[in-house]
């Protein structure tokens, strides 16, 4: 079965959106809201894409589906991390 497509496609989407995020973040210094979504949806399939590498011994399956999983973290960790400076930012107005 062919992988290479979804893989591809998978890629793009999670390398542009990688630099839609960094650009925003360098810009407004806050992650984008629709980072959230995408990153649970690159989430999975990274993990997928990494899995059926290691079953049919894919090399660019693995790294794809590597790079795909580490978009998403960084995604994940951004979002989290303005979670939280805006938590405390306002704990600090109410203080």
């Amino acid at each position: 079965m062919s992988y290479e497509i979804p893989l591809l496609a998978m890629r793009m989407a999670a390398t542009t959106l990688l630099l839609i995020a960094i650009w925003n973040i360098w810009t407004f210094r806050i992650t984008p809201k629709f980072c959230a979504p995408f990153a649970f949806l690159f989430n999975i399939s990274g993990i997928i894409f990494l899995t059926l590498g290691i079953k049919h011994e894919i090399f660019d399956l693995i790294r794809g589906g590597g790079i795909i999983l580490f978009v998403s973290y960084i995604l994940i960790i951004s979002f989290i991390i303005d979670n939280f400076l805006k938590e405390r930012s306002e704990r600090k107005d109410n203080d």
